[in-house]
């Protein structure tokens, strides 16, 4: 080739430089050892094809599955719930103070007190019935209750009068020197409690605080003594324990029996009574039942604000016309059909029969209300008369214990 031309496809016209002399060979011309490269190996080929086939199944699996991925991404992730106060080392509880306390059961009341104090009698009503306890130091010369000097830390009893938390606490000044700071409210046990603060002129100062049984509107009340501040810690334990007594707790199997064999009947009553019971009589006169009265007025007790009675007499009319009989009229208020009377009725029974369960009291009176249960059997007429102190849950006892023979 001519060295002189232009290498064919070279655009380039700057002369090419003459090669360096090489050793002469054979004259069969040297063919280019570089052969050209293929534009795709056969390697690369195999590679995209097998990229391909994955793709599109990659493809097809995302059109198949579409739905379940784009559920799983528009869920959003769970935040964990966060519990106040849940820990993984939980705290005991703490332990209830109260729990080895004593236990002291009055008029349908309950409550415990510490271990290092002691119940006394403050008033009586009728035979061994306690109006009001107080609750001292164990050992402590105290004997008395009431709002002067240093009586007994607290004085718990019962109102014989119906009436508000309010008109109660309204009612505690006993002189015009002395004030009353307005009544506060506090719920402790599902108990709703008022109290107040009385104040003399001196400084001196005690605390009363009441509340109602709502099964029959009975109060309840607990003075605190002129130290009630520093004992009020005290007090709101004790409060913290009161509960109303059930009649179903009540043991009456170990009660005195009267047996009437005469007309066929049995009641128990408490021990507390004396026994046999006695009938009516003249002044002076004590004259005990024998068993066998068919026309009569048992009576239960030694006092007429702690007894309960039976009239037993013959009768063969209906319940509805035995509270108009004079055997009715003669027992206090001495009207239960409500003409001069304020009366309300409960039908219940009593020994299987068929009975009425009669409240009774004098109009615009603020005392408690009479109560008699009337019923109808073998041939005669029985009316169940209570003093105004009895609870529902005490006559419930009463009427619990009565049989036929």
């Amino acid at each position: 080739m001519d060295q002189n031309q232009t290498t064919q496809g070279t655009n380039s016209t700057q002369p090419i430089q003459s090669p360096t002399p090489q050793p002469e060979a054979s004259k069969t011309p040297i063919e280019n050892p570089i052969k050209p490269a293929s534009k795709f190996s056969v390697k690369a080929i195999i590679g995209i094809i097998i990229f391909l086939i994955l793709a599109g199944g990659a493809a097809a699996s995302f059109t198949v599955f579409r739905p379940q991925i784009m559920s799983l991404v528009s869920k959003p992730t769970p935040t964990p719930t966060v519990i106040p106060g849940l820990t993984r080392n939980p705290v005991s509880p703490t332990p209830d103070a109260t729990a080895n306390w004593k236990t002291y059961k009055i008029e349908g009341l309950s409550f415990k007190y510490p271990l290092d104090m002691e119940v006394f009698p403050c008033g009586m009503k009728g035979v061994d019935q306690i109006l009001s306890v107080g609750i001292k130091k164990t050992g402590d010369n105290t004997t008395y209750c009431g709002i002067g000097g240093l009586p007994a830390i607290f004085t718990i009893g019962t109102n014989d009068e119906i009436m508000t938390i309010e008109e109660f606490l309204s009612k505690r000044t006993l002189n015009s020197t002395q004030t009353i700071s307005p009544i506060q409210y506090k719920t402790i046990n599902s108990f709703k409690i008022g109290f107040t603060t009385l104040s003399t002129e001196g400084g001196f100062s005690t605390q009363t605080h009441a509340f109602i049984d709502p099964s029959d509107d009975k109060l309840y009340y607990i003075i605190s003594n002129s130290d009630w501040k520093n004992n009020e810690s005290l007090l709101n334990q004790i409060l913290s324990t009161l509960k109303f007594t059930d009649a179903q707790t009540v043991d009456t199997s170990s009660w005195k029996t009267y047996t009437n064999s005469a007309v066929g009947f049995e009641i128990k009553f408490p021990n507390k009574y004396p026994s046999p019971p006695s009938l009516p009589g003249g002044p002076g006169e004590n004259i005990k039942a024998t068993g066998t009265e068919t026309d009569n007025h048992i009576l239960f007790g030694t006092s007429s604000t702690d007894t309960f009675g039976i009239q037993v007499f013959p009768y063969i009319g209906s319940l509805n016309s035995l509270i108009t009989t004079d055997k009715a009229k003669s027992i206090p208020p001495y009207d239960w059909e409500g003409k001069t009377t304020t009366v309300s009725s409960q039908q219940i029974k009593v020994a299987l029969q068929n009975s009425l369960l009669i409240t009774s009291n004098y109009k615009n009176s603020t005392e408690l209300p009479f109560k008699a249960v009337f019923f109808v059997g073998k041939g005669y007429g029985f009316i169940l008369n209570f003093s105004r102190n009895y609870t529902d849950n005490q006559i419930t006892q009463i009427l619990s214990t009565f049989r036929f023979d």
